[in-house]
């Protein structure tokens, strides 16, 4: 008997993620298409985001932009030199919805973009990871979830290394601006934990 509680066990695990993409199938929260590339395995099932909703004042600087973030004073120059590299988008006020994506594996920038798109989402620029930070200073929790805004990059090197706008838990609780760069070497791609902010299409 125990073992077949075991493999009965064993077969729930299995079914549980196929019962769920039947769900889902059923209530029209998978296009056809996002079931051929799960499929495919050209997407994970696994693909989880939250939504907040945040105001993007556009007719803000980036530099009070990121001042309204609150962030560790001991880099504050380097935060404000580090700014002009980027520019702002859109104009006044704007009432979005941003999603905030863990993909929970290893993924280079190229993927990171296909997922969103496979979902219905793209990458959010730096105007929108800075109205993120003010409005939720405590997401993420945990020390090691950097929020990257991949729709923002700058060329930082003549290697041609992307590098793009983040924020980050210092060890102290403290939140940080940082700026870091994809190396085209490093297969894996940005570690699992990493997590991506994004807007709806």
């Amino acid at each position: 008997m125990g073992k077949d509680r075991q493999d009965l066990s064993e077969a729930g695990r299995a079914l549980g993620p196929l019962a769920e993409i039947m769900r889902q199938v059923k209530e029209g929260e998978l296009t056809p298409e996002q079931l051929q590339a799960i499929v495919e395995h050209r997407i994970p099932f696994n693909f989880r985001y939250e939504i907040f909703k945040v105001t993007v004042d556009c007719s803000m600087s980036l530099k009070q932009l990121l001042e309204a973030c609150n962030l560790r004073k001991k880099r504050q120059d380097n935060h404000y030199n580090s700014l002009a590299h980027f520019s702002l988008k859109g104009f006044g006020k704007q009432e979005i919805e941003l999603a905030l994506v863990h993909l929970g594996w290893h993924s280079q920038t190229i993927q990171v973009h296909q997922q969103l798109s496979f979902n219905g989402l793209k990458a959010a620029r730096i105007e929108h990871l800075l109205a993120f930070g003010a409005n939720f200073p405590n997401i993420p929790e945990k020390e090691n979830a950097p929020i990257l805004a991949l729709g923002s990059s700058y060329c930082a090197d003549d290697l041609g290394r992307q590098a793009y706008p983040g924020l980050e838990r210092h060890y102290q609780g403290e939140r940080d601006f940082h700026i870091p760069c994809e190396d085209p070497d490093n297969l894996p791609g940005w570690p699992a934990y990493y997590r991506f902010l994004a807007i709806r299409k």
